[in-house]
């Protein structure tokens, strides 16, 4: 009996149970699923791609995840998820069914029947008008379209709208009467068994955008560079105000110049623009005004040279201010990069309107001074002027007894000549020369040459070999030793370096070791034939320049004195080449008629000669230090014009003079340059050491 009364009870407890519960809470309901396309019993060909969709509606979700909606076909079987897919299907008669399950797994599910055939549908074109086509409100517009079934009946071509729905039948109408707006155009055509072609095209219809240029007027010019403002009123009754990258500015020479109704343009090209302004409003109808505007050339600045005056002269090493003025219509100021001043010898002199230079070099300079603007015009003015050679001076004269070569240690200078060993001569302050210490030969013969090295001075005397004198006490040289070659050749000229002295003896090179002076012993003695006698020797590095007159320069290779090589050999061509001086790569010599040669070296072997200066005068011997040669010249018997001549050779292959001294009368037979002054051995009726200031120089 408990048994049936627990049974009867068993729904009214269930029945309270749903009661009591929240309504929210419990979805006792499937949802309700409804396929809205394709139509139920619609025919589709197997080739074509069909859209399937489908609405859901349920009292608890509002919105389904795609994987719980799922579309299958009793043939095809699954399709897939979601509640809108495109699939194609296979020839059958097809029940679509699909399904949409809740959070409370309750399921709803709608189903149409498709017919998929073998047939193909209609081919169906628009021929008219064209995708994107945009026309005015009202415009007639002509639909044209061509379908390759015949038999299909005008009632069944439809032309329709996105936006206005179905507006006529056939495959050509026309029509005015659509809305303004972006219009997706449909064109269907359904054959005898339901297949359905389409094909569809965008238009626009609507009312163009009001386009004015206010600014600049027809016709207006500028100057290239000038800036022109363009502005112009833009209106649209569709849109309203258009954003600025619906409106565009053109040149027809520069292209897109910028967006917006207000620009400014600083770069237009030379020439006549027609700028146009055009505006698109969000239908894609355009509208443009234009105006003519003419780019002119700009004129080049206006540029004067303002100091120094044209025609001016200077001397050497004259500090010159160079002032200018620069007008132009472009730049208010010119900045002073773009203002340069050149020198048709020097080059590049500066930059700015004001400048000054004392670096100019001997010679006659066309002085340009150029300024460019911001638009790239050049405007120049110049003038001539002529830098003359410096005239040194002579600040002290020293009278001597003979001269004929130096050798300059500061404090002392050290002369040899003739009957005279040395004769050594203070020159702590060269305005105030006076003589040190004095000793004679106690031999019959010429003294050639003196070089020093430590305390000791070694003298070539002629046919009496080598004399070596102490002079560690200067007001008392003393003669410790001599050398004798025992040849009966002239001993001329000396070079020691690292103890070792080179001697030029005729047309011979005789090598002594003098590490001991007091005991100096004979290395080697090496004949080098040519015509004529040798006259100078250096030494630099590993090689000895032997100067031979008149047969030329022959470059020797001494890095084994014991065993002398010659490497090379250039020819000097004239009768009583002089002095060789070697600096760096280049031998400077004082070929004793009129020139100074200069003999590029830097091949040891190919000696060749890339630059000379003529004097007009006798060369007789010169001294190079940094970027000056310093040469003594003389003119013939009986005048004796004696000259000390100072070249820029920075650039060797074109030496210049760029300084002169006049000295007294004679002969110079050496120079010498120590500190700021050059000392000048002279011989003639009397003979004396001339002091010349050359500070600016060294």
């Amino acid at each position: 009996m408990k048994k049936y009364l627990y049974l009867m009870l068993l729904p009214i407890i269930g029945i309270l149970f749903i009661l009591s519960c929240d309504p929210e809470e419990v979805d006792l309901k499937p949802p309700t699923v409804t396929i809205t396309s394709p139509e139920d019993r619609a025919v589709f060909s197997y080739i074509q791609s069909i859209y399937f969709s489908c609405s859901i509606e349920d009292d608890f979700d509002e919105s389904f995840p795609s994987s719980n909606v799922i579309w299958e076909s009793n043939v095809d079987g699954f399709l897939s998820y979601g509640t809108s897919i495109i699939h194609s299907l296979s020839v059958a008669n097809h029940w679509i069914k699909v399904s949409a399950t809740d959070h409370d797994d309750m399921t709803g599910v709608d189903s149409i029947k498709l017919i998929i055939t073998s047939d193909l549908p209609p081919e169906v074109i628009i021929t008219n008008p064209d995708d994107s086509s945009v026309f005015f409100c009202a415009d007639i517009i002509n639909f044209n379209g061509t379908i390759n079934d015949t038999t299909i009946s005008d009632s069944e071509i439809e032309w329709s709208s996105s936006m206005d729905g179905v507006f006529g039948h056939g495959t050509n109408i026309q029509t005015n009467s659509l809305s303004a707006g972006k219009h997706s155009i449909y064109l269907t055509a359904i054959d005898s068994i339901g297949l359905i072609g389409i094909d569809s095209i965008e238009i626009s219809i609507g009312v163009p955008p009001q386009v004015i240029i206010t600014s600049p007027s027809d016709g207006s010019s500028f100057v290239h560079g000038e800036a022109v403002s363009l502005s112009g009123n833009v209106s649209d009754e569709n849109d309203g105000v258009l954003p600025d990258s619906a409106i565009e500015w053109n040149s027809s020479i520069d292209g897109f110049l910028g967006n917006g109704t207000d620009i400014t343009i600083y770069s237009l090209s030379i020439g006549e623009h027609m700028i146009a302004l055009l505006a698109t409003n969000s239908v894609g109808l355009s509208s443009k005004d234009s105006v003519l505007v003419n780019i002119e050339l700009s004129q080049p600045p206006t540029v004067s040279i303002t100091s120094p005056s044209n025609g001016s002269d200077f001397e050497l090493g004259d500090m010159i201010s160079f002032s200018g003025s620069v007008i132009d219509d472009i730049d208010e100021v010119i900045p002073d990069a773009n203002i340069e001043w050149q020198s048709s010898i020097d080059g590049f002199l500066g930059f700015g309107s004001n400048i000054s230079n004392n670096s100019l070099s001997v010679g006659t300079h066309r002085i340009t001074l150029n300024a460019t603007d911001s638009d790239g015009n050049l405007g120049a003015d110049s003038i001539q002027i002529e830098i003359g050679q410096l005239e040194l001076s002579v600040v002290a004269s020293h009278v001597v007894s003979s001269a004929h070569s130096i050798f300059v240690r500061e404090p002392y200078l050290y002369l040899a000549g003739d009957e005279v060993l040395v004769n050594i001569v203070n020159i702590a302050n060269p305005l105030y020369p006076y003589d040190e210490g004095y000793l004679d030969t106690i031999f019959s013969g010429c003294v050639r040459d003196i070089f020093m090295q430590g305390t000791f001075a070694y003298v070539t005397a002629s046919n009496n070999g080598l004399r070596i004198i102490d002079v560690s006490v200067p007001s008392a040289p003393i003669e410790i030793a001599f050398i004798d070659s025992g040849y009966a050749r002239n001993a001329s000229s000396i070079f020691i370096v690292d103890s070792v002295a080179y001697i030029s003896q005729q047309l011979s090179l005789w090598i002594i070791d003098v590490s001991d002076p007091y005991y100096p012993s004979e290395i080697s003695y090496e004949n080098f034939f040519g015509a004529g006698s040798n006259n100078d020797i250096f030494v630099s590095g590993s090689f000895a320049y032997f100067l031979q007159s008149p047969s030329g320069l022959k470059v020797i290779d001494v890095s084994n004195p014991a065993n002398p090589i010659e490497l090379g050999y250039i020819d000097i061509e004239t009768a009583g080449a002089q002095n060789v001086f070697v600096s760096g790569s280049y031998a400077y010599i004082a070929d004793d008629t009129n020139n100074l040669l200069v003999i590029d070296v830097s091949n040891p072997s190919y000696p060749i000669e890339i630059g000379r200066y003529e004097f007009g005068a006798r060369t007789t011997c010169l001294f190079a230090s940094g970027s000056y040669v310093y040469v003594g010249c003389t003119t013939a018997s009986p005048d004796y014009n004696c000259n000390l001549k100072v070249l820029d050779v920075s650039d060797p292959s074109n030496p210049l003079l760029v300084a002169n001294c006049d000295l007294p009368d004679g002969w110079p037979t050496d120079v010498a340059v120590s500190g700021f002054y050059a000392f000048v051995a002279r011989s003639h009726s009397t003979s004396s050491i001339e002091i010349v200031d050359v500070s600016m120089f060294e």
